[in-house]
């Protein structure tokens, strides 16, 4: 649907990547609605697998069970097949959100060919905008020919950048002043990190990956498949440093890592399952949505980034006493501060 994120700059200092045809921040209820009705129709950003085979096509129309890695991560599962079982997980670490799908064929699957043929990513359906509920002619959110898109260093990243906003100081006076937002997009098919090139076709014009040669998407008992989806929304300089524009292999491996983490304890809130789970889940979404780090006394030019990654070393390490909780709406109402989200 979107990804959302504070990145202090601009008017609000919150930033979202969302469809183009999603309703602008200041139309608050038609917006949600449209948001809520993506979520239900499985709509929204994300890598685009062409020429799904007839089988896995079947098992994508129907609905999927969800459950929540560490009562914070969704999953969502397909188990329900005889031949083939499909987990798609959300993960969120520092700052890029990554979506695991794994397709794994059971012993009674004899695959023939590849699940599917092509993935492919498509950045001109999507538009980067400051959530400013508050002005319906914010200059940033306007025009998308401020916004364009090109193959990050080496082809290992996909680039959707706006540059529409106005810095808050003369762009001369800092050099690496951050003046636009942009989205980097990667993809790892298992473990490798892909190369795209640039392609035309009914879609129009899209990235997609490369193909290689003796590799295909086929999916067997000893074969499963694994593609991860990572997208990053940061602000950077518009002459950014190549370093800037990629999501390198480590943030992968170290997704992997943080999933299988002994760090998240399984809190006990209740005896009752549905209630505890319940209590769990709306806590989680408070703690790791709806609360905001803002630095209690920011600088122009400031980089206002800031990740709480639940280690508490790492939390001193940022020199936390510095910033403080802004406790807002929540992503699909835009992060809104109103009467309504304090407790």
């Amino acid at each position: 649907m979107q990804i959302t994120r504070f990145l202090g700059a601009g008017r609000s200092g919150f930033f979202a990547v969302d469809l183009r045809t999603t309703p602008d921040p200041y139309m608050i209820q038609e917006r949600a609605d449209r948001l809520m009705e993506l979520a239900q129709d499985d709509q929204g950003i994300g890598v685009i697998f062409s020429n799904i085979s007839d089988e896995i096509q079947d098992l994508w129309s129907v609905p999927w069970d969800v459950d929540f890695l560490h009562g914070r991560w969704p999953r969502y599962k397909h188990p329900r097949n005889d031949r083939f079982s499909i987990t798609c997980q959300h993960f969120v670490s520092n700052g890029t959100v990554f979506v695991r799908t794994r397709f794994q064929a059971k012993g009674s699957a004899k695959s023939t060919g590849p699940i599917f043929t092509r993935l492919k990513f498509q950045p001109s359906e999507y538009h980067i905008r400051e959530l400013d509920f508050r002005e319906r002619e914010n200059l940033f959110n306007e025009s998308p020919a401020q916004q364009s898109h090109a193959l990050g260093p080496h082809g290992r990243s996909v680039i959707l950048i706006n540059n529409g906003f106005s810095p808050r100081v003369p762009p001369t006076s800092t050099p690496g002043y951050h003046n636009a937002v942009c989205l980097i997009t990667a993809v790892s098919v298992n473990g490798e990190v892909q190369e795209f090139e640039e392609a035309e076709d009914g879609l129009g014009h899209h990235y997609r990956v490369k193909s290689k040669f003796g590799v295909d998407f086929t999916v067997t008992p000893s074969q499963p498949l694994e593609v991860i989806e990572a997208y990053r929304l940061q602000l950077v300089p518009r002459k950014a440093d190549w370093r800037d524009c990629v999501i390198p292999h480590g943030e992968f491996l170290k997704m992997e890592a943080a999933l299988c983490s002994e760090r998240y304890g399984n809190v006990q809130f209740s005896s009752d399952p549905c209630l505890n789970h319940i209590t769990r889940r709306n806590l989680e979404h408070i703690l790791s949505v709806c609360s905001i780090p803002v630095p209690l006394q920011p600088e122009a030019n400031q980089d206002l980034t800031f990740e709480f990654t639940g280690d508490p070393e790492h939390e001193l390490e940022n020199n936390s006493e510095d910033w403080t909780l802004a406790l807002t709406c929540g992503d699909i109402s835009g992060h809104r501060l109103v009467t309504s989200a304090s407790l």
